[in-house]
């Protein structure tokens, strides 16, 4: 057997590397292919919040206890907020408004203020729904539930007043007439409601106004001679400052003339002694025991 030479040994082992080359090449070939790496998940920025940011329906008076159809509300962002320059202390959650009591007067299509409403809780009392130079009085009200289609607080209406006497006073000299006797008073109060717009509930028979001090006096003068009443008014009329006398008396707020000043005239007849007296109505007599007329003690002899 004949030895392998060196050319046959370099060619043989050549061929071995190819070999492996190939059976390489082949296998990796023949290897699957990895997928290529997902791409890193896209994070959305958040959205921006959005608050329900209350606003007035309509112009709402102050001392208003806010309900549901009082405010709408729109949705903000705080980048809205800030371009529309709201206050820093606007509620930004309409529900923060409702049963709220209004301090101040809100115009319609207006923001609120944290500031500008009453504590929670506390409701104002009626010397907070005055105006300066103004004063709260309640009087009895004559028929006050036929009112109640429009006389609710924060109204305005006319006071009239109806003179009335007793059995024992129908022989005064004072007519039973029918007058106005305040123009333009504004209602505060009808029983227990003192909400502006807010229909008294249940039966009430008296009415809290806001008057002058001048018609405080008128009405102080008027108590218990007559009947008041309550009359409709149109919103927004002006009224005329109240006529009223130095000195107040029924007589002058009904614009009667006093007459002559009466006299007497005393007749004695026996026991007896008749008083006659000249007035307004006529004569009339007034017949009363006549007092004893002390005896003379005889002149003491000397």
């Amino acid at each position: 057997m004949s030895r392998l030479g060196p050319a046959t040994l370099v060619v043989i082992i050549i061929a071995i590397l190819l070999g492996l080359a190939g059976a390489y090449g082949v296998r990796q070939y023949l290897k699957p292919v990895p997928a290529p790496p997902a791409p890193p998940p896209v994070v959305e920025a958040p959205k921006p919040r959005k608050y329900k940011v209350p606003f007035a329906m309509y112009d709402l008076p102050a001392n208003r206890k806010l309900v549901i159809s009082d405010v709408t509300s729109i949705e903000m962002t705080m980048e809205d907020v800030k371009k529309r320059k709201l206050a820093s202390d606007t509620p930004l959650d309409f529900r923060y408004v409702l049963g709220r009591t209004l301090r101040e007067p809100v115009p319609a299509n207006g923001t609120f203020r944290v500031s500008k409403f009453f504590p929670a809780g506390v409701e104002p009392s009626i010397s907070d729904l005055l105006k300066p130079g103004q004063r709260a009085v309640t009087v009895p009200i004559k028929g006050v539930n036929a009112t109640g289609g429009f006389a609710t607080p924060g109204t305005l209406v006319d006071v009239m007043f109806r003179t009335a006497h007793s059995r024992a006073e129908r022989e005064l000299p004072i007519p039973e007439v029918t007058f106005t006797l305040i123009d333009g008073a504004e209602v505060l109060a009808l029983g227990d409601s003192k909400f502006p717009g807010t229909p008294a509930s249940g039966s009430v028979m008296s009415v809290t106004l806001a008057v002058s001090p001048e018609q405080a006096q008128m009405l102080e003068v008027v108590e218990g001679k007559g009947d008041l009443s309550l009359v409709a008014r149109a919103q927004g009329t002006k009224a005329e400052p109240p006529a009223v006398p130095d000195k107040l008396s029924l007589e002058k707020l009904l614009g009667l003339v006093p007459g002559p000043a009466p006299f007497t005239a005393e007749i004695y007849r026996g026991s007896r002694k008749e008083t006659l007296i000249f007035g307004e109505r006529g004569p009339h007599s007034v017949i009363a025991p006549a007092a004893p007329v002390p005896a003379v003690a005889p002149p003491a002899a000397n």
